[in-house]
């Protein structure tokens, strides 16, 4: 029994408790004199539990428990409710360790008596007040304690939890979460075998993420204003979530799970302009290793996979590789396919981020374009210009035109772009000089790339229907470069090699599905020569990721509808049990490559021109969505 001594004793801090909360949680939260809390616990429950949690006394604005003497948490209405809906003491979480609360101001700096958040620690798990949802849910300690510190680069913001944790098949742990103010939801997602966190999460809309205010922004003539794209996102269209997936060493971890917004590409300027030739330089590929490990630029040091490794487990590393320590020189110009030139080394470098803009070029020079071949088939010819062959000079409204994209970047791939810089003036002038250097330089930070990647190809490889639109999130593969044909040294992938882009709409199916675009261009490497000047034959690996998984036995379904040339196509399901994407794999088919002549391989001319290999290519569409 609880002694009269000792209820006399709580009787003042009751009554301060009790006025604190009922200004605290709103009127909405109450229901009169007597709470839900009050009349759950009886006083024959409260003699029960004395064992357990200590004294449990009701009030009007919550619960009190005192666990010893001098030892007290006081848990808000909506925390208290939670746990005692869950059991209370007996329930998985336990008895709770420290609870903390905060309230809604309104301008004039007075309290609008509303909990903006209320958090309770518990000895296994945490209880936290959403305000968007208007409830309380419980969650982990595991998954608390990696929510906790995938926020911690300030990467991520997962949000608070929407939902209880439940359990499924192949899966010991799903949570929903979701960012207030934001009304998609993201996931946390513990597989068994092996062991890993699948964890989503989505952009923030906003030109907050440019660099240059808007208002004072002089906008290219081929470039959406910002305005208008941050009004599309105003539709049932949103970017699909991007999922990322962290290996652990065991189902409670730790896992893996740093990232970094990277440092910018230094010196891009010093790739362009020193060397240029009265025509105009090619477009060098940014060189991912240090020249200095030795006297051949070929002598690279680490590839982009590796690259970007390194820029998340040693950022000051990367940036040292990243570092330009020389240039090219008239040896390496040319053909690639031309005995005695050292080709420029092909990287298959990967980005990821939201498209902002995607337009048709206004004007290209023509002599680096190539036209569509007379039997190309792919797409809808309905969605192209002028159909014949590209200006040498200047290509305006032609085919060879290029289709251009602008990424803002997720922030563990902002090391792309070319960081502004200085660099020495060319001794020649304009026209000599084709994008000469004025020793100072924008990088990706000028007016019109606004700390956007610039995406590049020739239009026709890109058919209507299948072009990217601004909110579509976005993977591509293709060559890294610092384009040399614009005076501001940005870095571009140029050309795109492949891409999936994808964005959530309600369809027929379901009122959540990812509607996914998979286009593999003919600048796929598909095969290279290695040092020894042996042919290999690669493949590429895409990712096609669904909507957040509703539940944790809700099943994955995808439809498919697949053209492709020259190309083996695998599908795959993963994780096999209860799989929560699928995995896209390409491979060049062997006889085809053998079978290839000079004029389809894929290589460099003497202006950074490419020449497309055009007998593979594919193009396909996907819904994946929940069941």
């Amino acid at each position: 029994m609880i002694s009269k001594g000792h209820l006399d004793a709580l009787d003042i801090v009751l009554m301060t408790v009790g006025c604190f909360f009922s200004a605290l949680i709103s009127p909405g939260n109450s229901v009169g004199a007597a709470s839900q809390a009050a009349e759950r616990i009886s006083p024959s429950f409260l003699e029960e539990q004395t064992g357990q949690c200590g004294y449990l006394v009701p009030f009007e604005g919550g619960v009190l428990v005192e666990r010893a003497p001098g030892s007290k948490v006081m848990l808000p209405k909506p925390i208290a409710d939670k746990w005692l809906a869950v059991g209370g003491p007996t329930s998985i979480l336990g008895c709770p360790r420290e609870a903390s609360i905060s309230k809604l101001f309104n301008a004039g700096g007075r309290s609008s008596h509303a909990l903006k958040y209320a958090e309770a620690t518990f000895e296994s798990g945490h209880i936290i007040y959403n305000p968007t949802a208007g409830s309380a849910f419980y969650i982990s300690d595991h998954f608390e304690l990696l929510r906790r510190r995938l926020e911690q680069p300030a990467l991520y913001n997962i949000g608070l939890p929407v939902s209880d944790p439940m359990s499924g098949e192949g899966i010991s742990e799903w949570q929903l979460f979701q960012v207030p103010g934001n009304r998609s939801l993201n996931a946390m997602e513990m597989r068994i075998d092996p062991p890993t966190l699948y964890v989503t999460r989505h952009p923030v809309v906003s030109p907050a993420w440019f660099p240059i205010d808007p208002s004072s922004t002089e906008v290219h003539r081929d470039t959406q204003r910002i305005e208008d794209w941050v009004r599309d996102w105003a539709t049932d269209r949103t970017a699909s979530p991007k999922w990322e997936a962290f290996a652990c060493e065991s189902i409670v971890g730790p896992c893996d799970q740093t990232r970094y917004e990277t440092p910018n590409f230094p010196r891009s300027g010093e790739v362009c302009g020193w060397t240029a030739t009265p025509l105009g330089p090619p477009e060098w590929q940014p060189l991912l290793y240090a020249f200095s490990a030795g006297p051949d630029w070929m002598d690279r040091g680490v590839d982009s996979d590796q690259l970007h490794q390194i820029v998340q487990m040693d950022p000051l590393r990367a940036l040292d590789i990243m570092l330009f320590r020389g240039r090219p020189d008239s040896r390496d110009w040319g053909d690639v396919l031309r005995a005695g030139n050292r080709p420029i080394f092909w990287y298959s470098t990967a980005a990821e981020g939201i498209v902002t803009n995607s337009h048709l070029s206004g004007s290209d020079f023509g002599a680096t374009h190539r036209s569509m071949p007379p039997d190309w088939e792919l797409g809808d010819p309905s969605q192209v210009y002028y159909r014949g062959p590209c200006n040498p000079v200047l290509a305006q409204g032609q085919l060879c035109n290029d289709w251009n994209l602008s990424l803002k970047l997720d922030p563990e791939f902002d090391y792309l772009l070319a960081a502004p810089g200085d660099c020495r003036p060319h001794p020649a002038p304009r026209p000599l000089c084709y994008a000469c250097c004025d020793s100072r330089f924008p990088g990706n930070f000028d007016e019109e790339d606004l700390g956007t990647l610039p995406i590049e190809i020739e239009q026709w490889q890109v058919p209507g229907g299948f072009r990217p639109e601004i909110g579509d999130r976005i993977m591509m593969v293709g060559r890294w470069i610092v384009d040399c044909g614009h005076d501001h040294w940005s870095t571009e992938i140029h050309p795109i090699e492949a891409f999936v882009t994808s964005h959530n709409s309600a369809t027929e199916l379901s009122a959540e599905s990812t509607l996914t675009n998979v286009i593999l261009t003919s600048a796929w490497m598909g095969s290279r020569r290695d040092a020894d000047g042996q042919m290999t034959v690669g493949t590429t690996v895409l990712n096609l990721y669904p909507p957040v998984r509703p539940t944790p036995d809700a099943r994955l379904i995808i439809d498919q509808n697949l053209n492709r040339f020259g190309i083996e196509t695998t599908i795959e399901a993963v994780p096999r049990e209860n799989p929560n994407h699928f995995r896209l794999t390409l491979r060049m088919i062997v006889e085809e490559l053998l079978d290839m002549t000079q004029g389809q391989r894929t290589g460099q001319g003497s202006y950074g021109d490419f020449f497309y290999a055009n007998n593979r290519r594919l193009i396909g569409s996907f819904t994946l969505y929940w069941k």
